[in-house]
C-alpha cells in the first residue's frame, strides 16, 4: 500500500520508507516516535492543525514527495 497524506502516523511508521523518513524528521528536532504516540491513529496531514503552527504544511508535503520518490526508485 502506497502512503499519502491521508495515510495514519503509525501506517507511516510500519512502512519501511515511511518510518525511516518520519524518524529522520524527528531525529532533527530532538524526537523520538514516542513523541507520536498520543496519535498514532491520526492522519499524518492532521498534525498540521494539531501543531498549531509548528509544523508547516510544506514539511508533509516534503515527506509525501520524498516517500514516492524513494519507492518509485525501488
Amino acid at each position: 500500500m502506497a502512503l499519502s497524506e491521508q495515510s495514519t502516523v503509525q501506517e507511516w511508521l510500519e512502512d519501511p520508507i515511511g518510518g525511516y523518513l518520519v524518524r529522520d524528521l524527528l531525529r532533527h528536532i530532538g524526537r523520538d516516535e514516542t513523541f507520536l504516540a498520543p496519535v498514532h491513529a491520526t492522519p499524518i496531514q492532521y498534525l498540521v492543525p494539531l501543531s498549531q503552527g509548528q509544523l508547516p504544511q510544506s514539511v508533509v508535503d516534503d515527506l509525501v514527495r520524498a516517500y514516492e520518490e524513494h519507492r518509485l526508485a525501488g
